[in-house]
């Protein structure tokens, strides 16, 4: 059976590869127990993606989350989660390893990121290449922050696996189908069907505990510093305690072609939205009603946060130029472009960076990268297709 170009059939057993390369292509490795008689001992719950059940295999009593995923192809609009969840699983297990190999030595990163490319350089720094060169040790102590490996707890994974329908067929007692949602083109569930195999991802069973909140500061810090990003507010519900993320798939990694880069500017998220998202968001909209009414009265910012808006306005342009780079936008001339009297000239940030030349982590590389995966992933598709019996 050929697999999605997200997949290896290696098991997850020992390291995986860590070179640069793997990260631009990462790839789920296989839960090595697939065939084991599976014992469902609790429905967990579903969303629009899949399902999820705590299970136990053969005569192990590990109890283990198996998520079951609806589609195995994509949808009409190329939405895609099992992809995306196994690649966001793959990359931060390769960042684990490389703490680990690393340790007791921590690992650098830049303190700050504001665009694709940063994001991307803070990756770099825990594969091999970037273990050999460290290059960000260097930099000024305000300016670096020290990532080891026991800096947060996550969620371990244990591979993909297959799974057939009729073996869990009793998970349909649990899945609520939004009808209106479904009619409209939306993402909405969907129930099992027992003579069709699924892909599914094995996951740590982590029980509920209270959720703390330095916990979950520190692993939505740890998701910030190897540069990835929040493509959906954070929710509790995909949390447990101390502050452990269960849901991969509240994230983008800086690999991606998905990646928002136009929001890689914004601060990290507070723990605050995780345990009291109700009263951040109301703060919030309350500061927002504010600064409208002393505007309707004619008083605007104060000169420091004038200035403050005005430089966030410019990291902002910053990242969009950049992003032009990866994406090969050719309707406007991307920041790797253009020299440094004309970035000052059209008000974009200086790079504080730029003597730090990284090659694998430009667009270059990356656009080859997305080729290659691409041209697999179409490969798979075609294939797919043509066996369901709905080839084009």
């Amino acid at each position: 059976m050929q697999l999605p170009p997200f997949f290896s059939e290696a098991p997850l057993q020992g390291d995986p590869p860590c070179s640069w390369d793997d990260f631009l292509n990462p790839q789920l490795r296989h839960f090595p127990r697939e065939g084991s008689k599976v014992r469902l001992t609790k429905a967990l719950g579903h969303g629009i993606e899949g399902v999820v059940a705590r299970a136990k295999f053969e005569d192990d009593d590990t109890r283990y989350a198996l998520k079951i995923f609806f589609d195995s192809i994509p949808t009409e609009d190329d939405w895609w989660p099992l992809e995306r969840e196994a690649r966001n699983v793959a990359v931060p297990e390769k960042v684990r390893t490389g703490l680990r190999q690393s340790s007791p030595q921590p690992i650098y990163v830049p303190a700050n990121r504001t665009t694709r490319l940063d994001c991307l350089r803070c990756l770099f720094a825990f594969s091999a290449e970037g273990r050999q060169s460290r290059l960000f040790d260097a930099l000024a102590p305000n300016d670096k922050v020290a990532i080891s490996h026991s800096f947060t707890r996550l969620r371990n994974c244990f591979g993909w696996t297959r799974v057939r329908g009729a073996d869990f067929i009793c998970l349909n007692e649990i899945i609520e189908i939004d009808d209106y949602a479904a009619e409209k083109g939306e993402g909405s569930a969907s129930y099992l069907e027992p003579d069709r195999d699924y892909f599914a991802i094995v996951y740590e069973y982590i029980p509920e505990t209270k959720l703390e909140l330095s916990a979950v500061q520190r692993q939505l810090d740890f998701f910030y510093h190897i540069g990835f990003q929040p493509c959906q507010g954070v929710k509790e519900k995909n949390w447990q305690g101390p502050g452990i993320l269960l849901d991969f798939g509240d994230y983008n990694s800086p690999v991606d072609q998905w990646f928002r880069a136009r929001r890689a500017h914004h601060p990290r998220p507070s723990a605050e939205l995780v345990l009291d998202r109700p009263n951040v968001e109301a703060r919030a909209a309350q500061e927002f009603d504010q600064e409208l009414r002393l505007r309707e009265q004619g008083i605007g910012p104060k000169k420091e946060a004038k200035q403050a808006q005005e430089k966030q306005q410019a990291i902002a342009n910053t990242a969009r130029a950049i992003e032009r780079g990866y994406q090969g936008d050719q309707r406007y001339r991307s920041y790797f472009d253009l020299d440094q009297d004309e970035i000052l000239e059209l008000g974009l940030e200086e790079d504080p960076l730029a003597t730090i030349h990284i090659p694998p982590v430009e667009p270059k590389a990356l656009r080859r990268a997305w080729k290659t995966y691409n041209d697999l992933r179409n490969g798979y598709l075609a294939q797919a297709l043509k066996n369901s019996g709905f080839e084009s």
